[in-house]
């Protein structure tokens, strides 16, 4: 069952008993008791210092992706972390606990040991609670490392879960001394967000009148129903308007792709001018979308500039 809770995991399996050799004597071969009990302690010494999931670390993740697996770490619609660390800690106990009570005496191989402790762990532990399941899931994962040639657990403990559970070498450090709870470190993340959208925002610089469209304050003025994307939606919006405006059939489209944005524009003759309508896809999360129409030999106070102007007063909720 422990199997379950590769959901949390994904692929990212670092280390998973890569050497090649299967030391089968080794496993194999009728082992001394007073051996066997050496290894034993070894076992129950390792595991006690087993490091617990960062469930922050986690979550945090799964709310920036936007993930569907963020609802697999609710409790009753809610975020309980602490019983999620409780839970995982109970599956931990209750392996640890297993593994104390395998009789050395009904193995008389260390393969045989093993096959007991792994079978004791599943018949012991039982639960449908993935986070229960998941602190069981580490003890045998744990386990699966031991290397009989070299006595231990290979890589170490603390390793085998280091880069799965967020504390890499490179942000020790950083993690020391008392964190910020999970939605102060969201709210960090996002005030570092918004610094990086601003230093991505771009004049338009045109000598021509524009008008922009403010999506924020069209998505919280509701004026404009839509389903999916905002950006794309009103961008299609304005196109079959521009096209009734103009009583131009064919505009021409065009489009340039960054590392950091997709842009659209679509141009349209009208009398002896050009209107352009452009989008801007941000590819990155800190890349603003932006949405605008630029009058290329077009008086400000055209009908068409006023009527598009009005248009927009609307959608933003401010008329």
């Amino acid at each position: 069952m422990w199997l379950r809770n590769y959901l949390f995991e994904g692929n990212k399996y670092k280390y998973e008993r890569l050497y090649p050799d299967r030391e089968t004597s080794l496993w194999n071969d009728y082992i001394k008791r007073s051996k066997l009990s050496r290894i034993r302690k070894y076992i129950l010494s390792e595991l006690s210092e087993l490091p617990r999931t960062d469930w922050e670390w986690y979550i945090l993740n799964a709310i920036h992706r936007k993930s569907p697996a963020l609802k697999y770490y609710l409790v009753d619609g809610h975020l309980d972390l602490a019983l999620l660390e409780k839970n995982e800690e109970n599956g931990i106990k209750d392996a640890f606990k297993a593994i104390k009570h395998t009789r050395m005496e009904d193995a008389g191989t260390l393969r045989k040991y093993f096959h007991l402790l792994f079978e004791n762990i599943l018949y012991s532990c039982r639960s449908d609670n993935l986070f229960y399941l998941r602190g069981q899931w580490k003890v045998a994962r744990a386990l699966r490392s031991y290397v009989a040639s070299m006595g231990s657990f290979v890589p170490s403990v603390k390793e085998i879960f280091a880069y799965n559970d967020g504390e890499t070498e490179d942000n020790q450090d950083e993690r020391e001394g008392p964190q910020p709870d999970i939605f102060g470190r969201l709210a960090s993340y996002y005030d570092m967000l918004e610094e990086w959208r601003k230093k991505h925002w771009f004049d338009i610089n045109s000598d021509n009148p524009v008008i922009e469209f403010n999506l924020e304050e069209i998505s919280n003025a509701r004026t404009f129903v839509h389903e999916g994307s905002l950006l794309n939606c009103l961008y299609l919006e304005l196109q079959d308007l521009l096209v009734k405006l103009t009583d131009n059939q064919f505009p021409e489209h065009r489009s340039v792709m960054d590392k950091c944005f997709d842009a659209h524009c679509v141009s349209y003759t009208y009398n002896l001018g050009t209107i352009r309508l452009v989008k801007y896809t941000g590819t990155i999360e800190y890349f603003p979308h932006r949405l605008y129409i630029e009058f290329d030999t077009i008086a400000p106070n055209d009908p068409i500039v006023q009527k598009l102007r009005t248009y927009k007063i609307h959608l933003e909720g401010n008329d």
